[in-house]
């Protein structure tokens, strides 16, 4: 479950929902499965992870790949469809 940080309230709607469900249409299930199953293995090594940290500064070569591509190697707009704005850690 998402929370805000800030007030610790869940998270019960996400901005730009039709961008994303517009762009998941182009990527397969299977690659979506990959990513999930990524990210709950990252998650379940912490207690504590922060979106803007993943997938760190880069995309190419790791399972968010396929995200960035989608979006035209744009890298504010794959971060979008991640979840997050893109940020420094």
């Amino acid at each position: 479950m998402l929370y805000l940080a800030d007030s610790g309230e869940y998270v019960m709607s996400f901005p730009n929902q039709a961008d994303y469900d517009r762009w998941r249409q182009n990527i397969s299930d299977k690659i979506y499965q990959d990513i999930e199953d990524a990210l709950n293995a990252r998650i379940d090594r912490s207690e504590i992870n922060t979106a803007g940290c993943i997938p760190e500064h880069h995309w190419t070569g790791m399972v968010y790949e396929p995200i960035y591509k989608e979006r035209g190697k744009n890298v504010t707009q794959a971060g979008t469809f991640f979840g997050r704005s893109y940020s420094s850690c």
